[in-house]
């Protein structure tokens, strides 16, 4: 080192010298500087290199999963959008896929462009999700009401409505941009415009979400509904519950077949139902209960629809009460019901409803 820096050097830190100590300082500063600028320059970098291997990811998962041209540009345009830094999420993670797809299809709604490349646009959704495998017929989880299948049976209720309080239809599974549906009943032309509360179950689940009737076919039975991102997973609570008063036979799962125990239903849910009976049983243990409609029905008219069919559900105690005359109150949580056996139960829970407002109803 040349002897006048040492010399400077010793001087500044002597403090001999102000404009010398002011120099130093301001190398001191400089050179940070220049480090922190490196330091940046380095980690743009790294984030630039980063992201070009998490895009160049993306192009080869799409191929991997035989994405067309036309579904790849989609996609680049849902991670362009959404997830610019991690665009492999929006083929991974389906919160991520959905909530672009929303907010794509309401782009196209809102937009003054041609009807074709409108129709274009919701014509590659589903089949881009059939191929990414978000599409889960006996999930748990659901995000958007744009995952119920064809067939799926959803509830609507009107809150604060008059009656019809309640509806019960189909999916049809067929659009993206909103949500059809088929059988409704009953089919009112008043539910135009109105907010719905509705309900559907997977397995053991009951998922919930609120929307807009914007068209009602009533000729058809058909109407739509605005999609909707905001799906919650309740409990039993959701399921609708109907009092009632009719006669059962059952036996607990540890009780031979020969055992033959009769019982009143007190009210009926599709998630469970509260049992009379002067039997005792504990908290947890299993019953198996006979449920058959046509004992309830007795030999009215339903529309000229056959009755369902006995089924014999399997049902946990969850709470028991004792009454005043030594009988017991069961609160009943049905286990293990299948999707079907579901559908049967809400079905037949609609049933009485209809069927206890046509004996209320004046003549």
């Amino acid at each position: 080192m040349p002897e006048r820096t040492l010399r400077g050097i010793q001087q500044a830190l002597s403090g001999s010298s102000e404009t010398e100590v002011t120099h130093f300082l301001l190398a001191v500063a400089l050179l940070a500087l220049l480090l922190c600028l490196a330091a940046l320059l380095v980690r743009q970098i790294r984030n630039r290199h980063r992201l070009a291997a998490a895009w160049k990811d993306l192009a080869e998962k799409m191929l991997q999963l035989g994405l067309t041209r036309q579904e790849r540009d989609l996609v680049r345009e849902f991670a362009k959008r959404e997830v610019p830094w991690t665009p492999l999420d929006v083929l991974q993670n389906i919160e991520v896929f959905e909530g672009a797809v929303h907010r794509y299809l309401e782009g196209l709604a809102s937009s003054n462009g041609p009807l074709e490349s409108s129709a274009q646009g919701v014509g590659r959704v589903r089949p881009l999700r059939m191929k990414l495998g978000f599409q889960r017929p006996h999930g748990i989880l659901c995000f958007s009401t744009r995952e119920l299948d064809a067939g799926q049976e959803v509830r609507l209720r009107i809150p604060g409505g008059k009656t019809p309080s309640e509806l019960s239809a189909r999916a049809t599974g067929r659009r993206e941009d909103l949500l059809e549906l088929a059988e409704l009943r009953p089919a009112d032309e008043g539910l135009r415009g109105r907010r719905v509360d509705a309900v559907f179950f997977r397995g053991s689940r009951a998922f919930g979400f609120q929307s807009e009737v914007l068209e009602v076919d009533a000729s058809r039975a058909t109407c739509l509904l605005k999609h909707s991102l905001q799906v919650t997973a309740g409990g039993l609570r959701e399921f609708q519950r109907v009092p009632l008063d009719k006669s059962v036979t059952f036996r607990a799962k540890w009780e031979g077949s020969a055992v033959r125990r009769e019982g009143i239903v007190r009210d009926l849910s599709g998630g469970g139902l509260s049992l009379l009976c002067p039997c005792y049983y504990e908290t947890g243990e299993q019953l198996l209960l006979n449920i058959t409609p046509a004992q309830w029905f007795g030999g009215e008219e339903e529309n000229d629809e056959k009755l369902p069919e006995d089924r014999q559900i399997v049902g946990s105690i969850v709470d028991t009460q004792q009454t005043g005359d030594g009988r017991c109150v069961h609160h009943v949580e049905f286990l293990d019901v299948t999707d079907d056996e579901r559908q049967y139960l809400v079905g037949l829970v609609r049933r009485i409803e209809l069927s206890t407002a046509r004996q209320q109803a004046p003549e």
